[in-house]
Formats: structure tokens, C-alpha cells, sequence
């Protein structure tokens, strides 16, 4: 037959082991929480690259945008540059020039 004492010994670890798996389950629940629902770590570090994402497409589009105001600057205020793409493009020619056509070979 068992003692008191040794009834007792095992009451107290078995309240330790309980108090020790609510412990543990309690704090699962809570890093749980804190990682996986919609206001977590994970979420907020994914919405941290799409901000950064966003960020560098909308710098894209600002250089894209002011390389282009910059072209149509050039294009209603440079005559020679009209001049230069008009000869590029559509093989224009002033008048009395002579034009060489170089065939490939």
C-alpha cells in the first residue's frame, strides 16, 4: 500500500503536468494568434513586400512618366530632332539632297 506521502508526490506532479500542458497549450494558442490570423506577423510582413512592391512600380512609373514629358518637351521644341526622327523613320529628305540606298549583301 502506498503512503501518503508518496500519494501526495504524485498528486503534486500530476497537477504540475497539467498545470505545464495548459501552460503550453495556452501559449500555442496565443503564438498561434499572433502569427497566423489576419492582423499576425506573417500577415503584416507580407503586406510589408507588397507595399514594397507597389513602392518600386510607382517609382517606375514616375521616371517612365517624366521620361516621357521630357520626349514630348524635345518633340514640340527641337526642330532638328523632328528633323533627325522624320529622316529615320520615314526616309524624308530635304530638298536637293541625294539619298544612297546601301543593299545587304
Amino acid at each position: 500500500m502506498a503512503s501518503t506521502r508518496t500519494i501526495i508526490i504524485e498528486t503534486k506532479r500530476l497537477m504540475k503536468r497539467r498545470r505545464l500542458l495548459i501552460g503550453g497549450l495556452i501559449s500555442l494558442l496565443l503564438l498561434g494568434f499572433v502569427l497566423f490570423t489576419n492582423h499576425g506577423v506573417i500577415m503584416r510582413l507580407r503586406l510589408e513586400s507588397e507595399r514594397q512592391e507597389f513602392t518600386k512600380e510607382i517609382e517606375q512609373a514616375q521616371t517612365r512618366g517624366d521620361s516621357l514629358r521630357k520626349q514630348v518637351y524635345i518633340l514640340k521644341t527641337d526642330t532638328l530632332e523632328i528633323e533627325r526622327l522624320a529622316r529615320q523613320n520615314y526616309g524624308l529628305i530635304k530638298p536637293g539632297e541625294e539619298v544612297y540606298f546601301v543593299e545587304p549583301k
